[in-house]
Order: structure tokens, then C-alpha cells, then sequence
């Protein structure tokens, strides 16, 4: 029994994950700065913002909605820089954006 409540704890030290922030940066300025990508941007602050409005709105879903527009931005940027462009935006990375843009949403810093 000890046994195998040790290889679990260690099994769960290994599956950390890491949150590649030079990626996360470059991701986002990509992100922000892309023309094609603008319209999701405002279709999911506009959903985000009625349901706020509507009492409707739950901070701890706002992320994955902004996942959505992360993960449209990865594609995007594959698209444009080669496939495997992207590499350091591991799923981590990604949530850890989506976390950030719902924050400046929350916040009202977005633009």
C-alpha cells in the first residue's frame, strides 16, 4: 500500500505543467496585433459582456471562452509561420492566457 501511494505522488510531481512565458508573450502580442482575429475578440467580449448584464456571467467559464480565441490565434499563427511554428503553446500556455484575458476582461482593461 505505502507503495503505491509513493509512485502516485511521484507520478503527480511529473505532470506538472509548465508555462512556456516567452511563448505566452509572443502569442499574445501575435494575438492582439492580427486583423483576422479581431472579430472573435469582439464576438466573445460582446457575449461575455451581456452576460454580465444578464447576471449570467461566471468568472471561472470566462477563461474558456477566451481558449477558443487562443486557440484560433495559434492556428492562425501556424498557419502564417509554418506548422510547429508554436511550439512553446502548450495547452499550460494557452489556459494561462485565457486566464490573463479573462482578468483585463474582468478588470474592463481590454480594449
Amino acid at each position: 500500500m505505502a507503495a503505491k501511494r509513493r509512485k502516485k505522488k511521484l507520478g503527480a510531481k511529473r505532470n506538472r505543467r509548465i508555462v512556456d512565458q516567452t511563448a505566452l508573450h509572443e502569442l499574445e502580442l501575435f494575438a492582439e496585433n492580427t486583423g483576422e482575429l479581431y472579430p472573435m475578440k469582439q464576438a466573445i467580449k460582446a457575449n461575455l459582456d451581456r452576460k454580465k448584464k444578464a447576471g449570467k456571467y461566471d468568472k471561472r467559464l470566462a477563461p474558456k471562452a477566451w481558449r477558443h480565441w487562443v486557440d484560433a490565434s495559434v492556428k492562425q499563427y501556424e498557419k502564417e509561420f509554418g506548422k510547429g511554428a508554436m511550439r512553446g503553446a502548450s495547452g499550460a500556455t494557452r489556459d494561462c492566457l485565457a486566464e490573463k484575458l479573462a482578468r483585463e476582461f474582468e478588470r474592463g482593461d481590454m480594449t
